[in-house]
Formats: structure tokens, C-alpha cells, sequence
């Protein structure tokens, strides 16, 4: 029985999901609504009756179209997550609000004799407002389609990065490429652009398929040595792609030996091309050469020690640390403002950092669990990484999530947090789970009728 060719049937149908304001699931609605009246309208016509009296009998069961679609709107409601946003937006209007404060008592001007810094963390702010509604209305399940092409154009812009393939319009220096008189860190758009990629590239592979565990491991693997070779001295961003990728080969159910053989990789990598190396031979000297590899280090020490509970420390100009409002800017909050102003930015991170944990939990949808908690575990050795530099007890180079003065981390930031809500908003699409509980929802309204 063909039931798309049946006007009335097509009718409810349409009625019901006319009643669903969350189109994200009226695919679905719909494929599981032809399913289960054409269930009912078989047992009508192995009964006796006739195929218009089966089908009347089908929609009756089933109850109104407004009836049912109220139901299912209920059940797939997709309000956004607001205290994920709100405590985005926080952050980044708390970082502005810092470098505003820093403006104002005259440290930006000493340096700059403009206000620079302050103009473009306002424009970082902006731009990253506008990537967060943008991420928070495109239809996610959309980007895995693209995932092939959104890898192709990470290994472009890293390759164009390290081997300077161009010198003009675009050229690449050390860990930054520039395209026309705009700057993209690489160090750290390219481990999150390659997450993005292989979240939908790993998304139900088969791993045990030899040619295709080959593929899969150099697809991982070469954005790798890329991200190795265009940060040779930052070791944080190397941890964060490798960790985050050993993630996704995880949720994509590779077994134990696959995630050994990557893990092997991704050391026997670390090793060869000595990435961060010198950054923690610097660490490890730091006392012992205050004024060169353990400047920071020194500096930031004198800040700690300096910092008071609330309000300003003593014994220290900020002039005297470079770029005080860049990787260091924790240190410079709590030396500035206190140990309780560091203490609630770290709290307002962490929390941030777990409402998007449980945004992935909840999600039904392998891709959507496998996209959030790639970037949130990026986002996340990101903040315990700076953190624990600020406090002294790791080395530098990985800056604060949201609160650092950098344009593309900021645009990112934002951008990932779109990109949550708008997985929360669809948290109940997945095909196989919703067609099971979309028919325990009928049987449900079928039994209160």
C-alpha cells in the first residue's frame, strides 16, 4: 500500500507536522507517520476491510492532527541552551571589560599611545557575537556532508602555512597565515578545522576494513605532522589535536589496537619532530635562566606573589611582562583584580566547559556527541593548559578560551558555542532512536485516546 499517493493521508500528515515547530525532525515525523499507519491500515484490511475504510480507521486511531502534532512539538521542543550563551557572551564582554579597565589606568596607552587593542578586542567581540548566531543557525548535520571538503581546505591553509606556497596576497609566517591584511593562527584553527572534518569522517566508519583503517589513520595522522611542523615550539596545540583525535577514533568504535596504533603514531611523532621541546627545556630551566627562556616565568611568579585577594597588587608593573593581555591575561586579571576575580573567571569557564559536556551526553545523534565533544575537549585542554601556565606548572603558548585578546580564537570560541546549541536544538535526531521512541509516543497517545 503506497501511502504518499493518498491525498488524505498526506493531508494528516502535513497537518501534524504543521503543529511541529522543530523542522529538523519532519523527515523524520513523516517517514515514521507513513510507517505506522500503514501498519494500522494492514490490520484493518486483513479484518475486512476495504482499503479507504482501512486508511479512515488508520487516522482515527491515531487521534487529530492538531492532537498528535501538539504531542510531538512537545517532545521535540528545540529551545536553545541560554545558560551556555549567557556565559559565552560573559566571557567575552568580560574580557573586553578587562581590557577597557587596562585602557583606562593608562598600561595600553604606555605601550601603544593608542587604543588599539582595545578597538580590536570590541571588533573581535562583535564579529565572534555575529559566528555564534551564525553557528547557532546552521543546520549541523549539514556540515558532515561537507566534512571531505572541510579537510581539504585545513590541509591547504596548514600547507600554505608551512611551506609558504604563496608570497603576496597570501603567504604563511612561523604559526600565522596571512590572506590579504587579515591573520588566521593556524596553531589553532587548524586542529579544530581537522576535528570538525574527521567528526563527520569518522562518524560510523568501518575500521575493520584494512584499506580503509589505512586511510582513516594517515587522514589523522597528516594533520598532524602539519599541525607538528607549523608549531614547532608550542606543545599544547600538538596535545590538543592529538588528544582530541584519539577521542573521535574512540567514539567512532575502532578498537584497542587502533587506538594504540595511533597513540604509537602520535608519540613516535612528538619525538622525531621535537615538538615544544625547547619550550620545556626552557620550563625546566626556568630558574636558572630568569632572563632569557625563564623570563615569562619569573615575571609571572612576581605577579602571583605580588596579587592580593581583591583589588590591585603591589611591587609590579604590568609594562614590564610583554602582551600582558594575550596567553598571560589570567595572571594579569588576578594580579590586578584579586584572586576572587581569577577565581570566577576559572569557575565561570569550568562551568561553561561542563554544560557543554552535558550538552553531548543528552545528544542522540553519534555525529552531533562526536562533533561537541571534539571541540569541547579542545576548548577544554585549552583552559587547564593556560591555566596551569598562569600558576606556573606548565609551558606557554595555548591562550585563555573567550578571555585571551586574539581575533581568531575569539571567532572560533563563539562559533563553537553556536555550533553546541545547535546540536542541543537537535539533540533528539537520530534516525534509528527516534523512530523507536517517535512509536513508543504513538502507542502512548494511541492508549490516552
Amino acid at each position: 500500500m503506497d501511502l504518499k499517493k493518498n491525498n488524505e493521508i498526506q493531508t494528516y500528515i502535513n497537518d501534524v507536522c504543521a503543529q511541529v515547530k522543530n523542522k529538523r525532525v519532519h523527515k523524520e515525523i513523516i517517514a515514521e507517520l507513513n510507517a505506522h499507519l500503514e501498519e494500522k491500515a494492514n490490520e484493518y484490511l486483513k479484518g475486512g476491510k476495504s482499503e479507504n475504510e482501512a486508511l479512515k480507521e488508520a487516522i482515527n486511531e491515531m487521534g487529530s492532527s492538531k492532537h498528535v502534532g501538539d504531542e510531538l512539538n512537545e517532545i521535540h521542543k528545540c529551545n536553545p541552551e541560554w545558560s551556555i550563551i549567557v556565559m559565552s557572551i560573559t566571557l567575552v564582554l568580560l574580557s573586553i571589560g578587562v581590557i577597557t579597565l587596562f585602557q583606562i589606568n593608562g598600561n595600553l596607552y604606555r605601550i601603544f599611545r593608542s587604543s588599539l587593542i582595545l578597538d580590536r578586542s570590541i571588533l573581535w567581540g562583535t564579529i565572534g557575537l555575529v559566528a555564534l548566531v551564525v553557528g547557532c543557525f546552521i543546520d549541523y548535520r549539514k556540515i558532515k556532508i561537507y566534512s571531505k571538503y572541510i579537510y581539504i581546505v585545513g590541509i591547504v591553509l596548514m600547507s600554505c602555512t608551512v611551506f609558504s606556497f604563496f608570497d603576496g596576497f597570501i603567504s604563511g609566517h612561523g604559526q600565522v597565515l596571512q590572506i590579504g591584511g587579515f591573520s588566521i593562527n593556524t596553531a589553532y584553527f587548524g586542529p579544530i578545522i581537522f576535528i570538525v572534518a574527521l567528526a563527520g569522517i569518522y562518524d560510523k566508519y568501518d575500521w575493520n576494513n584494512r584499506n580503509n583503517m589505512i586511510k582513516g589513520l594517515l587522514l589523522g595522522i597528516v594533520p598532524l605532522l602539519l599541525v607538528a611542523m607549523a608549531n614547532i615550539n608550542i606543545l599544547g596545540y600538538f596535545i590538543m589535536y592529538g588528544v582530541s583525535l584519539n577521542l573521535l577514533v574512540y567514539m567512532s568504535k575502532a578498537n584497542k589496537k587502533i587506538l594504540g596504533l595511533f597513540a604509537a603514531i602520535e608519540i613516535l611523532i612528538l619525538f622525531l619532530t621535537r615538538v615544544g621541546f625547547e619550550s620545556v627545556s626552557g620550563f625546566i630551566n626556568r630558574w636558572n635562566d630568569i632572563n632569557d627562556s625563564g623570563y615569562v616565568y619569573n615575571q609571572l611568579k612576581i605577579m602571583r606573589d605580588s596579587s592580593v585577594l581583591i583589588g590591585r597588587g603591589v611591587n609590579f608593573d604590568l609594562n614590564t611582562l610583554p602582551e600582558f593581555y594575550n596567553d598571560v591575561i589570567f595572571s594579569s586579571i588576578v594580579y590586578s583584580f584579586g584572586w576572587v576575580a581569577g577565581a570566577i573567571v576559572v569557575i565561570l569557564l569550568a562551568t561553561l566547559l561542563i554544560r557543554i559536556i552535558k550538552v553531548a551526553i543528552s545528544v542522540k545523534n553519534s555525529y552531533g556527541k562526536s562533533l561537541v565533544l571534539g571541540l569541547t575537549n579542545i576548548l577544554g585542554i585549552q583552559f587547564v593548559w593556560n591555566i596551569l601556565f598562569n600558576l606556573g606548572l606548565a609551558v606557554g603558548g595555548v591562550s585563555l578560551p573567550f578571555i585571551s585578546y586574539s581575533g581568531t580564537s575569539i571567532i572560533i570560541n563563539m562559533f563553537i558555542v553556536g555550533i553546541v546549541i545547535n546540536v542541543y536544538k537537535g539533540r533528539s535526531i537520530s534516525k534509528v532512536e527516534l523512530i523507536k521512541e517517535f512509536h513508543y509516543k504513538c502507542i502512548i497517545l494511541i492508549t490516552k485516546k
